[in-house]
């Protein structure tokens, strides 16, 4: 179900939803929220550095 919602929005003729270009893409299919959470505090430490 939530395949085939994001399968028809990034496919849609009229502002098609995408990843932007500067973005960061975590996966989190099988982290937990705290290694989300550790994940992306990573990913902003490391760009403000």
């Amino acid at each position: 179900m939530i395949a085939a919602r994001d399968r028809q929005d990034s496919e849609r003729d009229v502002a098609p939803l995408k990843q932007a270009d500067d973005a960061e893409y975590v996966d989190t299919t099988s982290l937990s929220s705290d290694a989300v959470l550790t994940k992306i505090l990573a990913l902003w430490a490391a760009k403000t550095r």
